[in-house]
This record gives structure tokens, C-alpha cells and sequence, in this order.
């Protein structure tokens, strides 16, 4: 009696595998639907990263005027390093915040480049 269950829930596992293998092969692979597009509703896509390369923070808004820009902080390293704090984000020389770009961080300013326009950013010293 045993022998007789055993075979038959081997049987059983072995059908329900190549029923759940032919529905995997009946399913598109992941990636492969072309017609998918992705609705942000103005919202960052979830795929892109949030930390570069360096360990700086990605910016996505593209709409920030140097004008919104505040310089909270400068972080100055050992290494000749340096890292400031702009809008609470931490960046370096190279990383971006919105459409600028990082150029120099020294110890009591920041300067900043898009295209032909340079932006420095001075540190308020609180007295």
C-alpha cells in the first residue's frame, strides 16, 4: 500500500512539473515586452540608481535654478577631497544637482558649471 502511494504522488509531482514548465514556456520573459512604457506621472523612475558611481547622491530635478541653491556645508578631506552640502545632498567635485555640474569644492565656496554659465556658491558663516 505504501509502494502504491509513494508512486502515485511521484507521478503527481512529476505531471504538476511539466504542466508548471510548459505554462513558464508559454509566459514572456522578463524584458521582453515591448509594448510596456513607463508612466512616471511626474515622478523619478524607481530603476534609475539614487547613488553614483563615487557615492554621491543622483539629482533628478532638472528644474532647479542656481537661485535655490543653498550651500549648507563644505567637508573638507585630508586627501584633498573635498565634498559640500547643497540642498541637504551631499556632492563632490564631478557629481551633478539638478542641470549643474560639480566643478570645484574649496573651503568657503562652490563652484558650479551648466553649459557656459559658472554659479559659485559661497558659505555663510554664522557670526
Amino acid at each position: 500500500m505504501k509502494k502504491k502511494l509513494i508512486i502515485i504522488f511521484c507521478g503527481l509531482i512529476v505531471c504538476l512539473g511539466q504542466g508548471m514548465a510548459s505554462h513558464a514556456q508559454t509566459q514572456p520573459a522578463v524584458g521582453q515586452d515591448e509594448d510596456f512604457v513607463y508612466e512616471s506621472g511626474g515622478k523619478r523612475d524607481p530603476f534609475w540608481p539614487l547613488v553614483n558611481k563615487g557615492g554621491g547622491v543622483i539629482s533628478y530635478d532638472k528644474d532647479l535654478l542656481s537661485s535655490e541653491m543653498s550651500l549648507q556645508g563644505i567637508m573638507v578631506g585630508n586627501d584633498g577631497k573635498n565634498a559640500a552640502i547643497i540642498n541637504g545632498i551631499i556632492v563632490k567635485e564631478g557629481d551633478t544637482i539638478g542641470l549643474y555640474v560639480v566643478e570645484q569644492v574649496s573651503t568657503g565656496s562652490v563652484t558650479l558649471r551648466r553649459e557656459q554659465e559658472v554659479v559659485t556658491l559661497t558659505l555663510n558663516k554664522e557670526e
